[in-house]
Formats: C-alpha cells, sequence, structure tokens
C-alpha cells in the first residue's frame, strides 16, 4: 500500500519518512532530552567510574518504552499472532527478573555498596560501607576503606582533586570516630584536627573533639569545641 506525498510524489506507508511526525521520533527525543543531563553529569568527572542507577532514567526512559511499544506494534503485523505473544512474554519476564535482581541489591545497604565498590574500585561507595563496617563494630574493616578514600583524595587530575577538601574533612571525621571508638584518643585527636585542617567549618569534628575534652574532663576546651559546632 501507497499514499501520495504532495509534490514529492508516491512514498510507501510507514517508510523512514514517518518518523518525522511518528511516535519512534518522539519517543527518541524524549528520552535524548531527559538523559542528556545525567549522561553529561557522569562524564564530567569519569574518575569516579561511569556509574549509572537505572533510576535515574525514569523519566527519559518512557522515551525507550514508546520506541519499543511501536516497534512491537508494528511487528505484530508481519509474525505470527502465537509468535509475537511469545516475544511478549519473553519481555515482560526479562524485566520481572531483572526488577527482582535490582530490588535485592537496593534492599541491603551493605550488598550494595560492596556491589558498586567492586565494579568501580574509585567509588566512593567505600565510605558509605565504612560506615556500615563501623556500626557492625569491625573497626579494621571501617579503617582500611577510609585510608583508601584518603589515598584518593589526594590524587589531582588537571585543575581538579578527586574528592574535595570538604569531602577529605568528612572522611577525617569518620575515621577519627573508628579511632575514638576504638579508644586510641590521641589518633582521633589527630584526625579530627586533621578534618578541621581541611575544612574549618566542620561541626562533626568540633562537636567530636567537645566530647574527646568532655570525657578528660578539660571543660574548657569542651566547651569551645561545643560552641564552634553550634556556630556551624
Amino acid at each position: 500500500h501507497s499514499e501520495r506525498s504532495g509534490a514529492a510524489g508516491w512514498r510507501p506507508e510507514g517508510s523512514s519518512l514517518d518518523w518525522k511526525r511518528g511516535p519512534q521520533s518522539f519517543g527518541l527525543a524524549w528520552f535524548t532530552v531527559g538523559a542528556l543531563p545525567t549522561i553529561l553529569g557522569i562524564s564530567n568527572r569519569p574518575f569516579f567510574g561511569l556509574s549509572m542507577e537505572t533510576h535515574w532514567f525514569y523519566i527519559s526512559s518512557m522515551g525507550i518504552f514508546l520506541l519499543i511499544s511501536s516497534f512491537l506494534l508494528q511487528l505484530r503485523k508481519h509474525i505470527n499472532a502465537k509468535l509475537w505473544v511469545c516475544l511478549i512474554m519473553s519481555i515482560l519476564l526479562f524485566y520481572s527478573n531483572k526488577t527482582r535482581a535490582y530490588n535485592l541489591l537496593w534492599i541491603n545497604p551493605k550488598v550494595y555498596n560492596e556491589y558498586w565498590l567492586s565494579k568501580y574500585p574509585n567509588n566512593l561507595s567505600r565510605e558509605a560501607l565504612a560506615k556500615i563496617y563501623l556500626s557492625e563494630g569491625k573497626y579494621a574493616k571501617a579503617e582500611s576503606l577510609l585510608q583508601e578514600s584518603l589515598l584518593y583524595g589526594r590524587i589531582k587530575i588537571g585543575s581538579q582533586f578527586f574528592i574535595s577538601p570538604s569531602q577529605s574533612s568528612r572522611i577525617y571525621t569518620s575515621l577519627g570516630g573508628v579511632y575514638d571508638k576504638q579508644g586510641k584518643v590521641a589518633h582521633a585527636v589527630s584526625m579530627f584536627n586533621a578534618a578541621l585542617g581541611m575544612d574549618p567549618s566542620n561541626a562533626n569534628a568540633y562537636f567530636s573533639l567537645a566530647g574527646i575534652f568532655l570525657n578528660k574532663g578539660m571543660l574548657n576546651e569542651a566547651v569551645s569545641n561545643y560552641e564552634k559546632a553550634v556556630t556551624f
């Protein structure tokens, strides 16, 4: 079957020219516009690892679903009905299994962060994982992960450090917390001071120092640090 297209003459229905006004072009445009900010954000700092989460594409993926749906509807006209139904069921089964697998991954923060760290060693998931180990009392593992994070904090690519001073300060604070839990007070104080050297507005570091001074009976130092913590 064919239709007339003005002065351009005849063209077959369903040809590539239909994309100019069809659902395919709309779906592709929707996906491109929606995904572009995410892709640009990921590529801006590639040394973090090219990691993407599926939920980052919730809005833009509607365009892909429109493309797939349009393709399947066109395919239905050209293949056996039973085969088409089997194809639809296979696609649904595939996405159901993928959804279940991702849900099992997301439901456990420890498993989730271990997964990303295994995929991208540069990923900052090690900091989140260190906090989990700290809460479990696995101080050696928490310390090791935080020390690794600090190593990445010293890497400079071009004019930009791998992680910012404020992020380094946060890691020093976490490391100080690990030492404090183990009773290594001198090490803890050293880490908290290092954190403040990186970011003088780190309220958590002041608060942690205040707690240590309070336990030592150094009330003036404790009050001073509490006041600074409240200020920031």
